[in-house]
């Protein structure tokens, strides 16, 4: 599969994306797109990153489906803090995104790291400011959190309760069906973020990734 002349990396279901981690690894190097798709798990990687090269790899991805995505609040600026970004769709979250029931999106990210000092902690990108209403915060890095949103199993509802390193994306705690999510640290080297839904599971795609240099948070 090709798309103006640069090869996609496409893993149809959830056994070849395991068994292609090495592949998966080698097209990332090379910057290549990689397309992962069945009912519960998409997989995108777009380098270098800014806002149109998203959205003309989704655009790719769904070309056959007709859908469309809305890429805010999640990719609000084309400023390259990162060279690849990271989101997944939890359940209650894909009304943001006009994602079905049965799909989910991921990105992989290589984070380069280029801002001043103090703006990190522990390694982690710090949060940038949030509106004067204190509904919706910008995180370096291209993010928007908003509130309210899950942090250690409860709702928190002003910025004024997120720390320096605290990337959490948004969720409904009204949701009879959510889970809390995991905090997104996106750190040098490879960062996987993945949901626990279906067949999938954390110690096999661990296992399967982590040997070839992939952190799986």
């Amino acid at each position: 599969m090709e798309n103006s002349g640069r090869e996609i990396l496409l893993i149809k279901n959830q056994s070849e994306l395991f068994a292609t981690a090495s592949k998966i690894k080698e097209a990332w190097e090379e910057g290549k797109p990689i397309v992962a798709r069945d009912k519960s798990i998409f997989t995108l990687c777009v380098s270098p990153f800014n806002r149109k090269t998203v959205e003309n790899a989704i655009e790719l991805m769904f070309k056959e489906a007709g859908k469309k995505y809305y890429l805010y609040p999640y990719i609000i600026s084309d400023e390259k803090f990162v060279e690849r970004f990271v989101f997944i769709a939890y359940p209650s979250e894909r009304f943001f995104l006009n994602i079905t029931k049965t799909e989910n999106l991921i990105m992989l990210v290589k984070a380069v790291f280029n801002f001043h000092p103090k703006l990190l902690f522990n390694g982690k990108i710090g949060v940038r400011l949030a509106d004067e209403n204190n509904k919706l915060i910008k995180i370096l890095g291209g993010i928007t959190l908003a509130f309210p949103y899950i942090k250690n199993g409860a709702p928190v509802f002003h910025s004024s309760h997120v720390g320096l390193g605290n990337i959490i994306v948004d969720i409904n705690p009204e949701s009879s069906s959510f889970k809390p999510p995991s905090y997104i640290e996106i750190t040098e080297g490879y960062v996987i973020k993945f949901i626990f839904e279906g067949e999938i599971s954390r110690y096999d795609f661990k296992s399967r990734f982590e040997m070839f240099g992939f952190k799986v948070i």
